[in-house]
């Protein structure tokens, strides 16, 4: 047989279940990452609105 594993077949199936494993949660993150920067997203456009209102009320009452 021409085996890379040379009839190891444990070393194939662990190999194997390596990569299952390691393909699977990459497409979980890949959602939790969205949803994740969704949030930092608003978080940073609230934060921006709000520092506007604090300078315009710093603003106005300077004056």
């Amino acid at each position: 047989m021409d085996s890379p594993y040379n009839g190891n077949s444990s070393l194939q199936t662990s190999t194997s279940n390596l990569n299952t494993s390691f393909s699977r949660p990459a497409e979980q993150e890949e959602e939790g990452k969205f949803s994740s920067d969704a949030i930092w997203l608003w978080v940073a456009v609230i934060a921006t609105i709000g520092n506007i209102v604090v300078v315009a009320v710093v603003c106005a009452c300077a004056f």
